[in-house]
């Protein structure tokens, strides 16, 4: 019987997991769907949340709270009070639910769930990163930390040994059988910051994938509240097209000769149909 994180994975969106719990919830979500649902859903809400600009509520409401977590003023107030806050609450209820439902359809259907645009003519640390490390590859330079392609042993390397999220999941389509193989990872640094490099090939071409901290690097990509934000480099030395981004506190750079923007190389992470539809047809926004 499958045993879901259940209640972990609020903490472990919220970063507030033991390390150890961290690396188990981890590991379940990179190959549980419905888990990788649930978790996307808190933490949008998160995300909307933070949003919601703070309003100040007026004295009387503060006053209201600190009596009702009085007990004894709670006990000690009339009836005809007591039924007022009472009803204040049961009609605020509806309302928050609603707010949050708005929040949920307004975030399934109508948000924008990628936005592309051309990167800035200077190479950011972790794409500067990305295309030694894939040229290294090219050149049959790479010097692997671990050389494999069974997706679960990297991804528990990966995690294990950097603390980094590796989420590539185990369930895999048919279409993934012939197209999609992983090489292996390695450890590796942008600037001060300790990042993994992982290789794998699509259609026979070689794609690299590096990832960081957010936080640990100098000039991070943008991390988008309610879609995700990429950035495309052409042009890069060597011909190679570059996608760039930052999701979940890590940043993202995959480098590849992939057609079109390398979005295809986006089937290591993404099994959903709907999903890889929407990663086929992205395109690039020009200012």
């Amino acid at each position: 019987m499958i045993r879901h994180p259940g209640q972990d994975l609020t903490a472990f969106a919220e970063g507030r997991l033991p390390e150890a719990d961290e690396r188990r919830v981890a590991r379940h979500v990179s190959g549980c769907r419905q888990c990788r649902d649930d978790l996307e859903e808190i933490r949008f809400g998160i995300r909307l949340a933070e949003a919601i600009p703070p309003i100040r509520a007026p004295g009387t409401l503060w006053n209201a709270i600190e009596r009702r977590l009085d007990r004894n003023a709670w006990a000690a107030m009339s009836p005809t009070r007591a039924a007022y806050w009472g009803r204040a609450a049961l009609y605020a209820t509806p309302f928050v639910l609603l707010l949050v439902s708005a929040g949920v359809a307004w975030h399934a259907i109508a948000r924008p769930q990628l936005r592309v645009r051309e990167a800035t003519p200077d190479p950011t640390g972790i794409e500067r990163a990305a295309l030694e490390e894939h040229d290294r590859r090219v050149r049959r330079a790479a010097d692997w930390d671990l050389r494999s392609d069974e997706i679960a042993r990297i991804r528990r390397w990966v995690e294990e040994t950097t603390g980094l999220s590796a989420t590539i999941p185990d369930e895999r389509p048919a279409e993934d059988r012939d197209a999609l193989r992983l090489t292996g990872a390695r450890v590796i640094r942008v600037g001060s910051a300790r990042a993994a490099m992982i290789g794998f090939d699509v259609d026979t071409r070689p794609v690299t994938l590096v990832t960081a901290r957010l936080s640990d690097l100098v000039d991070p990509p943008a991390e988008g509240a309610v879609s995700k934000n990429i950035t495309f480099r052409s042009g890069a030395p060597g011909g190679y097209k570059v996608l760039t981004w930052g999701s979940d506190g890590q940043a993202y750079a995959m480098v590849s000769d992939l057609p079109a923007y390398g979005q295809r190389g986006c089937i290591l992470c993404h099994t959903d149909p709907d999903r890889r539809a929407l990663i086929r047809s992205m395109r690039v926004e020009r200012d």
